[in-house]
């Protein structure tokens, strides 16, 4: 009878432990694809706006409005000019 319930209560710790490794693989790659699409779309929204041109001038303190508007972070490099919307642009370059 001990060794029944012993099994038992192996079983039910090792499929506890699946059921949990399981959940977090799929809430941990659901988060990542919402986070890649939220990026993605932040992303397309600033194209657009730059495409369209509804900055006049593309500077430090118009990217700087336009990332609180979306919540996001932005670094633009063209060609000598960095333009940035974070305090330290050098850090995010070195990734």
């Amino acid at each position: 009878m001990l060794k029944t319930k012993n099994i038992f209560i192996v079983f039910f710790v090792v499929l506890a432990l699946i059921f949990g490794f399981i959940f977090y693989t799929f809430t941990n790659s659901y988060l990542n694809f919402l986070l890649t699409k939220q990026y993605e779309q932040k992303i397309k929204s600033l194209d657009d706006v730059l495409k369209f041109s509804l900055l006049e001038h593309l500077n430090d303190a118009n990217i700087k409005d336009f990332a609180k508007d979306t919540r996001a972070d932005f670094i633009i490099l063209n060609n000598d000019m960095k333009i940035s919307s974070v305090k330290n642009p050098d850090f995010f370059s070195n990734l």
